[in-house]
């Protein structure tokens, strides 16, 4: 017996009461993708293709900051202090 992966639903952005959720957009506007933190993890997501999604986990805390840098990749930042560098096409730091 065989387990196949057919989709990848990924966490809901954090919230909590009072505050506003923080979701950002490609700042280059060439592609339709939103990004968010999500407990350990941060999230990039495709609006036109909900398929597209890429979840990066590599944090030990909570992401408390996520955006999009320079040339493609994403940035994202732990609450202890750890900041990572992702490059989305092959999800390599």
């Amino acid at each position: 017996m065989s387990i196949e992966s057919k989709q990848i639903f990924c966490g809901v952005p954090n919230t909590a009461r009072g505050e506003a959720s923080h979701i950002f957009a490609d700042p280059t506007g060439e592609t339709d993708r939103i990004s968010y933190a999500s407990g350990r993890s941060a999230v990039v997501v495709s609006c036109g293709d909900r398929e597209n999604v890429r979840v990066f986990t590599d944090h030990t805390g909570n992401v408390t900051a996520f955006r999009f840098a320079p040339k493609g990749l994403i940035a994202s930042g732990d609450e202890g202090g750890t900041i990572r560098v992702w490059n989305p096409g092959n999800m390599k730091q």
